[in-house]
This record gives C-alpha cells, sequence and structure tokens, in this order.
C-alpha cells in the first residue's frame, strides 16, 4: 500500500520552494543594485559638487567670461576621468541653456545613467548649474551576473529542503505501510476469531435456549403440582373445618343443652345436690370454652367467611376481631376493585392478613396497624404497617416459618414478597400479585380442579 506522503508533500511544498527560489535568486543582486546605484548618486553629487565649486569660484574672478573658459572645464574633467562610472559632465548657466558638456568616451546617450546636480555659487546668488551623469551600466551588469551564482545557490537550498523531508516521508511511508499491513492481517485474523467466537456464542445460547425452556416447563409442572397441593390443603382444611363444625359443634350443642337441663333439675333445696350444681355448672362453662375453640379452629381451618360475605367484609371483620382481642388500633383501608377478585387470590391475600396480624400481635408490640388493599385490573398491591419495634427483633423459629409461608404465597401467584424494618422503626411487609395473566389463570384453574 502506498500512502504517496512525499508526493503531496511536493505538491504542497513546490510553491513555498519556488518562492524561496526567488527569494534568494533576487534578494542579493537586488540589494547589491540598490547600493551600487546610492553610491553612484552619492558619487555624481560629489562630482557635481567640486566641478560646482570651481566654477563658483571662477565667476567670482571673472563674472562675465567665467563660461566662457572651456579649457578650464576640460582641467576638472580629467580631474574625474578616472571614474569608471563618469558618463557627463553638462554645465548650464542661470538660464538653463548648456554652456558646455563632456561626455566620457566610449559612452553614448543611450547608455542608462542617474543625474545628480549641484549649484554654481557666487556671493551674489546662483550662476549656473553643474549637471552629472553617471552611467549604470556597470552596475546593472554586476547585479546580473550574480544572479546565476545566486540562483545556483537557491536551487541547492531548495533542493536540501525538499530532499530531506522527503527521505523522512518515504522512510515513514514504509513504516506505514508496514503496520497497516499488519493491521490488515490482524484485523484479519480478528475476524477469524469473532466469527468463531459468534458461532459459539450462537451454539451456547440455543443450548441456554434448550436448557431454559427445560427449566420453565419443569417450573410450570412444579407450579402447577405445588397450586394442586395448595388447592388441596385448602379443601382438606375447609373439609376438617366443616367436619369439626357439623360433628363436634353439635355433639358439644348437645352437651351443652343437656348439662343446662341437669343444672335446672339440680335446683332445689337439697345439700346433696349442691355438689352436682356445682359440677354442671363448672362443666357447662368448659364446654363453653371448647365451643369457642372449635369455632376458631373452624375458622383458621378454612375462612368460610370469605365465602359467605365476600373477600372485602371479611378482611375487615378480621382486622376488627383482632383489634378487639389485642387492643391494637387496626385501619383497613381496601378499594371497591376487591370485589372481582379469583378465589385462589382471595384466599391466599386473606391468610397473609391472618399470619401477618398474627406476627404484629405477637411480636411486634405495636399500638398501631394498617392494613391497605389496592387493587386495579392488572395488579394487586397488599400492604401492612406496623408502628412496632421492628423485624430484626422478631427472629423466632415460628415467625421465620411464619414469612416463608406467607412468602410461598405470594410467589405461587407470581406475585412477590417483601419486607422492611429496622430497630425501633417499625415493619412494612408489601405483597405484589399480578391479575388476569395467562399464568394466573392456569393456576387458578388447577387450584379449582386441583
Amino acid at each position: 500500500m502506498r500512502l504517496a506522503l512525499a508526493d503531496e508533500l511536493l505538491r504542497k511544498t513546490l510553491p513555498l520552494l519556488a518562492a524561496l527560489l526567488v527569494l534568494v535568486t533576487v534578494s542579493a543582486p537586488a540589494a547589491h543594485y540598490v547600493v551600487r546605484i546610492g553610491e553612484l548618486e552619492s558619487q555624481g553629487a560629489y562630482i557635481a559638487e567640486q566641478v560646482a565649486q570651481k566654477l563658483g569660484e571662477e565667476a567670482v574672478r571673472r563674472p562675465r567670461l567665467w563660461h566662457y573658459d572651456s579649457a578650464k572645464l576640460i582641467e576638472h574633467m580629467g580631474a574625474f576621468g578616472r571614474e569608471r562610472d563618469l558618463h557627463e559632465i553638462r554645465v548650464l548657466d542661470q538660464a538653463k541653456r548648456a554652456i558646455a558638456s563632456k561626455r566620457a568616451p566610449g559612452l553614448s546617450r543611450t547608455t542608462p545613467r542617474i543625474w545628480s546636480r549641484a549649484l554654481v555659487r557666487t556671493p551674489h546668488g546662483n550662476v549656473g548649474a553643474v549637471w552629472v551623469s553617471m552611467s549604470i551600466e556597470h552596475a546593472r551588469r554586476t547585479s546580473m551576473i550574480l544572479l546565476l551564482p545566486f540562483f545556483v545557490l537557491g536551487a541547492a537550498l531548495a533542493m536540501l529542503l525538499l530532499w530531506f523531508p522527503q527521505q523522512a516521508l518515504r522512510g515513514a511511508e514504509r513504516r506505514i505501510a508496514a503496520l497497516i499491513d499488519d493491521l490488515e492481517k490482524s484485523q484479519d485474523a480478528l475476524s477469524t476469531l469473532n466469527e468463531d467466537l459468534e458461532r459459539q456464542v450462537s451454539e451456547r445460547l440455543l443450548e441456554l435456549r434448550v436448557a431454559n425452556d427445560g427449566l420453565r416447563e419443569r417450573d410450570r409442572r412444579l407450579q402447577a403440582v405445588t397450586s394442586r397441593a395448595v388447592a388441596s390443603q385448602e379443601a382438606e382444611r375447609r373439609a376438617i373445618g366443616r367436619e369439626l363444625h357439623d360433628a363436634a359443634g353439635q355433639v358439644l350443642t348437645a352437651i351443652r343443652i343437656n348439662l343446662q337441663l341437669l343444672q335446672r333439675a339440680t335446683r332445689v333445696d337439697n345439700p346433696q345436690l349442691e355438689e352436682l350444681e356445682r359440677l354442671s355448672a363448672a362443666s357447662l362453662q368448659l364446654t363453653d370454652k371448647v365451643m369457642e375453640e372449635v369455632r376458631g379452629a373452624v375458622a383458621a381451618l378454612g375462612p368460610t367467611v370469605v365465602d359467605e360475605v365476600g373477600f372485602a367484609q371479611a378482611l375487615r371483620r378480621h382486622c376488627i376481631d383482632v383489634a378487639d382481642r389485642s387492643g391494637i388500633e387496626i385501619a383497613c383501608h381496601i378499594n371497591s376493585e376487591v370485589d372481582a377478585l379469583a378465589a385462589s387470590v382471595e384466599t391466599a391475600c386473606y391468610r397473609i392478613v391472618q399470619e401477618a396480624l398474627n406476627n404484629v400481635v405477637r411480636h411486634s408490640q405495636a399500638s398501631r396497624a394498617n392494613v391497605s388493599v389496592h387493587c386495579d385490573p392488572s395488579i394487586l398491591e397488599l400492604t401492612i404497617i406496623d408502628d412496632g419495634v421492628g423485624f430484626q427483633q422478631t427472629s423466632g423459629t415460628s415467625e421465620r416459618h411464619g414469612l416463608r409461608s406467607m412468602r410461598e404465597r405470594a410467589e405461587l401467584l407470581g406475585g412477590r414478597f417483601s419486607i422492611e424494618a429496622s430497630d425501633g422503626g417499625g415493619t412494612r411487609l408489601g405483597v405484589s400479585i399480578p391479575l388476569a395473566t395467562p399464568e394466573a389463570s392456569d393456576r387458578e384453574g388447577l387450584a379449582q380442579h386441583g
């Protein structure tokens, strides 16, 4: 690969070198010519002054006849005849008429020359003028002769100024060309490596895609199995709750009625029956307590109240019940969109609120709590906030199990579970569950038909 830097430099510097050549060639001869012209002007002025001085002296001695004395003029001309560049001496009277003239031999009127003038002075004033012309032919010839050596000098200087950068640029061109060749080879090698890397990445991406699809399918199946298990568990809990309510509840009710009848039968003035009456009253209290426990177990095993009065009303009732039992002020805020939720979402949210409020009562030492349910067509947001001692101080095994249960219930529905707490700063529990998604619909169907 040829960069042609030297050719480009030649094109760029050729006008500059030509100007340098002209400057070196012309400058010295021109300077010599100007200086020589100045010297000739000085010489001419000096000769004119000397001749004018002599003529002035003659004019003083012979005021009327001095300009007829041609011999004196020739004498003065002979004094300066050795001047090589002297061309002509001319004397003019006061009326500017030529009264004497002398030209150097071998020089014609067409010879290039310069003139200098001096006035012929007397005590009575100027009586004439002396004009002296100096030939510039010799100065011109000498300057022209000087052009040749200075042209050679300028040409040599221009060649040197061109040769050194040309050599440096040619060397740089060779090195740059070698570097470019190496770069092209490196680029070819890099391109080959890049193609190989892209092929390997494509293969790995394909493998990862296949593996990811397999994991996604296994995760879907696992979620389906888990959903069926949770649905089965909820159904089993409801069945146990119904059995307790229908069987044990009826039996306990019958026992309570019998105890009440026995208590009425023993209300006579018979000291022997007083102990029996006391035992009947104690048994009646125990029966009421067991019935209350059975009702609590039935409510815990299956939230039938959700099926009976709806999710929103059941949640409000539960908050009121917890507030009455614990003395904690609990505010419940539910928007109107929660009336059209899937059964699995309602059950999961109700269980999460139950577990969260249970933790608030047992561990938080809070005085106030806030339960907020906000629902729009795409997502349900459940938030529970208390002003207790903070999550980090409540690290019991039962609570860890409860948090894990709440997290699993949220994740089974494709949601997110978060809890934020700090020492003395209270606790904030948040649950986000997506609604009306294909995955949620599948899980809902599995939960209902599992």
